[in-house]
This record gives structure tokens, sequence and C-alpha cells, in this order.
């Protein structure tokens, strides 16, 4: 549980099962004239101090203007895989130039996000490192570094994405408790070339940040999972097409076989993600602002090709759909960006053909009680202009 003050936060337990937990929330928000809201991925509200308690205990939060807690009140076995740009933790690329007070409120926009998602492992992208004085008043040498203690102790790993500019890049923080055996990145070949304002080519270097860790899941045949974080070409269907292939390359020596999930801002569209309508409203976008038009990228089918399978996409139409669209889907349940107004899913997570194997075992699907997986968007999400994206392993 976490219990947060104003903006201080005291970690009282990094998991909480049960009706006692249920039970404290309760009795906190009582006295602290509160109401109770039990959150799940199929965001349902019960008020009046009713929790409905399912064989996956939902994620309970207390509301009150004196105190807020969060119970990560989740089945023995779970892990929490979130994937978040976080626009250089709200700040854009150039945070030193900006009001410091601006940027402590963007940097706990970010840190609250994730305190409310308690993530075993998080995939960043989109981060910028720089030394900062936060809300509380602190000195914090290190943006990465701060945030990794804020979420209690986890351990991180980096990777820059572009030569030059070694303060920039993906990350991926793990729980204490997991043990990493292996870590490796690579700048990915492709890569769009612009100009500078100096007039001199450039290219748009990408990277992408593989860890592999223990643990212990049998009931999902699971000693060892690994993840690809990455953050591809934002410009060029084409290099998107490049990087995803290198990453296909590189996971074989990185990975080895090994169950694995690819994780992070793909810049991709899927045609048959929007509706009509809905793909009509973005090309009008497109147009009004002198981009190309939207287009079905070749790079997501890549993917589908190599085996890799859009944990989200089966997650909210289940294992025996056989349509593979989510055209007939509400779009404030399917897009991950803009987080102002979402019109387009580019966050994605992709499971391996071993994973997927396992998870289609469990009869995976968002509808069962305990399914082997479940994904969802955190849509009350307000650091950055995209929506984390969440799944959850569990037996």
């Amino acid at each position: 549980c976490r219990m947060t003050s104003g903006t201080s936060v005291c970690s009282v337990a990094s998991r909480c099962r049960g009706g006692i937990v249920i039970s404290l929330a309760i009795i906190l928000a009582i006295l602290s004239e509160g109401i109770l809201t039990c959150q799940s991925p199929s965001s349902f509200q019960l008020r009046h101090w009713e929790c409905f308690i399912t064989r996956v205990r939902p994620r309970c939060v207390v509301s009150s203007r004196l105190a807020r807690v969060r119970c990560a009140c989740m089945p023995k076995e779970t892990l929490r895989f979130v994937t978040y740009n976080i626009k250089g933790f709200g700040s854009g690329f150039w945070p030193e130039g900006k009001d410091p007070t601006e940027v402590a409120a963007a940097y706990e926009r970010i840190r609250a996000d994730l305190l409310q998602l308690s993530p075993d492992v998080l995939c960043l992208n989109e981060v910028v490192r720089f030394s900062l004085t936060d809300a509380d008043g602190r000195q914090r040498g290190d943006s990465l570094d701060a945030l990794a203690a804020d979420l209690g102790g986890m351990q991180v790993h980096f990777a820059h994405a572009t030569p030059g500019f070694e303060r920039f890049g993906n990350a991926v923080l793990t729980s204490a408790n997991l043990e990493i055996f292996d870590t490796v990145s690579a700048h990915l070949k492709g890569g769009t070339v612009v100009k500078t304002k100096e007039g001199r080519d450039k290219q748009i270097v990408r990277c992408a940040l593989a860890v592999q860790f223990k643990v212990q899941m049998p009931s999902l045949q699971l000693s060892q999972l690994g993840v690809i974080c990455t953050h591809l070409d934002h410009i060029s269907s084409l290099e998107r097409q490049k990087q995803v292939s290198d990453i296909c390359e590189l996971q074989k020596t990185w990975i080895r076989g090994f169950p694995h999930m690819l994780l992070g801002d793909l810049n991709a569209l899927k045609r048959t993600d929007y509706s009509s309508e809905e793909w009509q409203a973005l090309a009008t976008k497109h147009d009004a602002i002198g981009w190309e038009p939207p287009q079905d990228c070749p790079s997501l089918h890549l993917l589908q090709q190599e085996g890799y399978e859009d944990l989200f996409e089966l997650s909210l139409l289940g294992p025996h759909n056989t349509s593979n669209s989510l055209a007939e889907i509400p779009a404030s349940r399917k897009m991950t960006a803009s987080a102002q107004k979402p019109d387009i899913r580019i966050d994605h997570v992709f499971s391996c053909p071993e994973l997927s194997r396992i998870l289609h075992d469990r009869s995976f699907s968002s509808a069962l009680p305990n399914p082997g997986a479940r994904a969802w968007i955190h849509t009350e999400a307000r650091g950055s202009d995209h929506f984390p994206l969440v799944v959850d392993l569990c037996t």
C-alpha cells in the first residue's frame, strides 16, 4: 500500500493481499471522509464503502481531501509490465531551459501516474536524464534514478538513442526482487535523415534495450522472461520496417529463444484498429498539418509474420476472435495518444511465439477471472502526451 498526503509518499508495503487491505482502506476512507473506488482493467466503480472482491482482486483506491491510499492487490505470481512514453519526464527534450517549478510539477505527474500502477517491469521511451529539485524540495541528481527510487528502489537499465546526446533514450526499470541475468542494447539500422538548422544531414538514430530476468511462475511454465524496449522512427514507414527487421535479428542472439515481450512506442498504425470514421478523421488531421495520409504500417505486419502477437488486441478481442479488428472498440478503450485527444494507437506490447503459446494455453481472455494475461490502457494518467499501456501476467 502507498499512502500519500500532499506530495509525500510513504511506502507501507510493496504488495498487499486479501480482506485486511480492503478493511484498512475502508477504515481510512471513513476517517478521512473519503470515497472508496475499486479500479480494475474493466474500469468499474462502486461507492458508499462497497467493494466487490473478485478472484483476481481489483486495485483499490481511497480518495479524500486528506489522504489517498493505493493498494496493489494483485494475485500471487502476478507480474505487471508497463510501457510509457514519458516525453522527457513531461518536460520535453530540453528541461534545463524551463522554469524549475514547472519541471518539478511535470516530474511529479509522471511519478504519480506510475505510483498508481506499481509496475514490476517498466519500459520508458523519451527518457531525458537531468538534475532537478522535486516538488518536495529535494535535490535529485538524475531524473531516472530519482524515479527508480520513488517507485520503491527499482533497478535501472538505460540505453541512449542518439550518439552525441547520451542523456536521451530508452529505459527499463525492474523491481528490486527480480534477479537480472542479462542486459544488452544496440543502435538500430535505419532512421530518417533530416536537415539541421546549420544545413547538415543528421540521421535520427533509434535503439533497442533488452533485459532478461528470472521469474517463478510455474503454472505458466516460466522460469525466465525478457523484455525488449524500443521507440521506432516517427517519420518514415520504411525506416520502421528496417528497425523492426533489425530487432527480429538481434533478438535471436539476445534472447536465444526464451519467452519475451517487445514493448514501446512503435509509431505505427494498423488500419484494422480504426473504424472508417476514425481513419477519415485521422486523414483530415494529417492533411491540415501537412503530413502524409495515415498508412497501414508494414512494420507491425512484419512483427506478426515473425510470429509476434499483439497482446493488447488479444486482450480486447479474446483468443477465439478471428477478425483481428478493433474497429468496433470505442476510442476511449484503445487509443494511446495523444492523451489530450486520443485518436491513435501507437504504443504496443507484442509477445513472442513462445510466450503467446503459453498464454493461449491459459485460455487468454480479459473476460476470464484469472487469465494468463490482461492488457489495458491507463487513461487516467496525466504526465505525458501518451497513456501508459499495462500488461498483467498472472496465473
